[in-house]
């Protein structure tokens, strides 16, 4: 597939428009000012193949969009992103289904639905009966793999330029267009509005003729009548209109760098600058004002200084530290490290208030037990260290992706499913690495050189605890 087009609202935005249009197989539509003005790229409003927006927290980003066209934007960025983490939704968003309702919580007042195969979904207040057969559509989808996607009976349908909402009676258009334009289309859309539905006329539309625009509208309402015909024709549950492809991609360390890079070919960048502008909202401004100055001051000073700032204010000694880990598998953690005891290598330390084991239940730890955690930004492991009575009993070395400092105390890292563990008495050292690991090529989730890499950092990290010393940090 040649000449994708892509819509980009992220932090990430101009390098990653860099990077994209570079390959000659991506235009993009609809780019913001800053975008225009420093690739000299012409204004399009044409539709887009793929829309790229922020993840939540700004460590990556999130693609939506044709499956065969997101797809081709995973390998660009597999290419060029080397450590970068692709997480494929098993479920598309804004799929429509002819669902059952196989259970009801009523004083959550929430149902489960039956979606077909071993698909399951969630509907908040509902009034519909066990048993009961509804159409519904995928509205949210779930970030950990435990949760189930949120569905809702109010019903949209896409097109390139227009999006109908079901049982509704209005006529907007994009914000995005102004004056005689949106008048225009705005006076379009009255006129051929459907009964019973409510029409939205986007920013693509401004580049079609009427006549499309209208073949459109009578398109979705068709649409619309075969999704019933379908229903009716069907009890299980069944995938009515299949929805557009939701893949997350994770940046770490070499990523964000190889970005920073990008973008300074273009403008003065500050070195560290996606990584200060995923930091927080505030970082994110702070760099906006330091941009305005950049000519007139030296560009290292000002981004370690913004990075001592956050070290100052956020990761003093007996701060609390909480990591946000996520897995392979799609899962979230939030994980208690303790309080730094030592900000110039960050180290914390906590005491277990409970019997429990290690998260990988390879140690097990008892209510008073302390244990140490080592780690630095930029770093590709954490140092566990057990005590029992401040006896050594046991060392853990986690494996994950370069890790990253997150607003207020917390630390950000994906974790890579591969931990070495040493028992202090014996000095034996095991290695575990989990299923889903060596399957990670294969899934397109990594690509071949980070796979490369996770090998030599294993081999080094077993060298390092074989070793017995005092403090493991791997860059």
């Amino acid at each position: 597939m040649s000449n994708i087009i892509v819509r980009i609202d992220s932090i990430y935005g101009l390098a990653l428009s860099k990077l994209l249009l570079d390959t000659g197989e991506v235009s993009l539509s609809n780019p913001n000012r800053e975008i225009l003005e420093n690739l000299s790229i012409n204004e399009e409003k044409h539709p887009h193949d793929v829309n790229i927006s922020d993840l939540d927290n700004r460590t990556g980003i999130m693609l939506k969009g044709y499956p065969l066209a997101v797809k081709k934007i995973e390998k660009l960025f597999r290419e060029e992103l080397l450590d970068s983490i692709i997480f494929q939704h098993p479920v598309k968003q804004d799929a429509i289904y002819s669902a059952m309702v196989i259970k009801r919580i009523f004083k959550k007042r929430l149902s489960i639905l039956d979606l077909g195969g071993d698909t399951r979904g969630i509907i908040f207040n509902s009034s519909a009966e066990v048993g009961e057969q509804i159409i519904v559509q995928v509205k949210e989808l779930p970030t950990e793999i435990d949760k189930l996607p949120v569905c809702s009976t109010e019903i949209t349908l896409g097109g390139d330029y227009v999006i109908l909402e079901v049982e509704q009676d209005f006529v907007r258009v994009s914000r995005k267009l102004q004056g005689a334009e949106r008048e225009a289309l705005h006076n379009l859309g009255k006129l051929h509005q459907p009964p019973g539905f409510g029409i939205i006329i986007r920013t693509s539309a401004a580049s079609a003729n009427e006549d499309d625009i209208i073949k459109e509208i009578n398109s979705l309402v068709d649409l619309w009548s075969e999704i019933h015909r379908q229903m009716e024709e069907d009890e299980r549950g069944i995938k009515l209109v299949s929805g557009e492809m939701v893949s997350e991609v994770y940046f770490a360390n070499a990523s964000k760098q190889h970005l920073d890079t990008l973008r300074a070919k273009i403008l003065p960048t500050l070195p560290n600058y996606h990584h200060l502008r995923s930091y927080s909202m505030a970082t994110g401004f702070g760099l906006e004002f330091i941009q305005t100055f950049i000519a007139k001051i030296p560009m290292e000073e000002a981004s370690k200084r913004m990075l001592e700032m956050i070290l100052e204010r956020d990761y003093t000694n007996n701060r609390n530290i909480r990591g946000d880990f996520r897995f392979l598998n799609g899962t979230i953690r939030e994980e208690n490290l303790g309080n730094i005891i030592d900000n110039k290598i960050m180290k914390t330390s906590f005491v277990k208030h409970e019997n429990s084991s290690d998260p990988n239940e390879y140690f097990k730890l008892f209510d008073g037990n302390r244990v140490e955690a080592i780690f630095a930004a930029g770093g590709w492991t954490i140092h566990y260290k057990y005590y029992n009575n401040e006896n050594l009993t046991g060392e853990r070395l986690r494996i994950i992706t370069p890790l990253d400092l997150g607003f207020k105390g917390r630390i950000r890292a994906f974790d890579m499913g591969m931990n070495l563990y040493k028992d202090a008495e014996t000095g034996r050292v095991d290695t575990q690495v989990d299923d889903i690991t060596s399957n990670m090529i294969e899934s397109g989730m990594i690509s071949k050189d980070l796979d490369e890499k996770l090998g030599d950092i294993l081999r080094n990290a077993l060298e390092l605890l074989n070793a017995s010393h005092e403090q493991i940090i791997i860059k």
